[in-house]
Order: C-alpha cells, then sequence, then structure tokens
C-alpha cells in the first residue's frame, strides 16, 4: 500500500507540475497574443502612417498634375475645335471663291473666244474684201494693158 500512495503521490506531482507548466504555457500564450495583438497594432498604425505620408508625398501631387493636364487637354481641345471649325469656315469660302474666280475665268475665256471669233471673221471678210479689190485691180490693170496695146496696135 505504501508503494501505491508514493506512486499516487508521485503521480499527483507529475500531474500538479503538468498542470503548472499547463497554466505557465497558457499564460506564455495569453502574453504572446497581447504582445502580437500590441505588436499588429503597432505595425497597422505605422503602417498608416507611411500610407498617409505617401498619399500627401506622392498622390495628392500627382492627382494635381493630372488636374492640370487634363485642364490644359481641355483648354487644347478646345483651340483644337476651334481651328478646325476655322478650317472649315476658311475652305467653304475658300471653295467659294474658287468657284467664281472660275466663273469669272470661264467668262472671260467665253468672251475672249467670241472676240477671237469676230476678229477671225473681220480678217476673212478684211481678205476677200482685198482679194476683191485685187482681183479688181488685175481686171482694171488688164483691161488697161489690153487699151494700150490696141492703141499701139492701131498706131
Amino acid at each position: 500500500d505504501a508503494e501505491q500512495t508514493r506512486k499516487a503521490e508521485e503521480l499527483d506531482k507529475r500531474f500538479d507540475d503538468v498542470q503548472r507548466q499547463v497554466t505557465s504555457l497558457d499564460h506564455s500564450l495569453k502574453l504572446e497574443s497581447k504582445n502580437n495583438k500590441a505588436s499588429m497594432a503597432a505595425l497597422k498604425a505605422w503602417l498608416e502612417d507611411r500610407f498617409q505620408e505617401f498619399h500627401k508625398s506622392v498622390v495628392d501631387p500627382m492627382n494635381e498634375q493630372f488636374q492640370k493636364m487634363n485642364a490644359r487637354c481641355d483648354q487644347l481641345q478646345g483651340n483644337i475645335d476651334k481651328l478646325a471649325k476655322k478650317q472649315a469656315e476658311d475652305l467653304k469660302v475658300t471653295r467659294g471663291s474658287i468657284k467664281d474666280s472660275h466663273a469669272e475665268l470661264n467668262q472671260k475665256i467665253d468672251d475672249f473666244k467670241r472676240k477671237f471669233e469676230e476678229a477671225m471673221e473681220g480678217i476673212s471678210e478684211n481678205r476677200k474684201k482685198v482679194e476683191l479689190q485685187l482681183l479688181e485691180q488685175e481686171r482694171k490693170l488688164l483691161n488697161q494693158l489690153k487699151e494700150e496695146k490696141a492703141s499701139r496696135e492701131k498706131s
């Protein structure tokens, strides 16, 4: 019986040791968990600070630059639209001017052709008159020569 009592005491002692170790381990795990939570909170706070600094130093200036660039692009697009409208108007005016100049040039060409044809007709009529006058003078000269020849033959 003494041996069983000693074994029971030894087992009680081991059980108490294991229970103390479990309690100690549980306490260590709770402390570790608390430390981990504190470390995670500190890490989270640090990361949030870095993110805010990054946002202020990089993202905000980039957004300002993008806004300025977008405003400039809008301004340039407005200028492009104005120029395109002016170019379309100028093209319309130029085409109208070309049509007017074309019509005017065609009118001048038609007038020139008509005057040229009139001049050619006048030249042709003058040529005919000159030819008729030359024929007339030739006949007169022939008649005169015949008369002179006849008068020489009579004399």
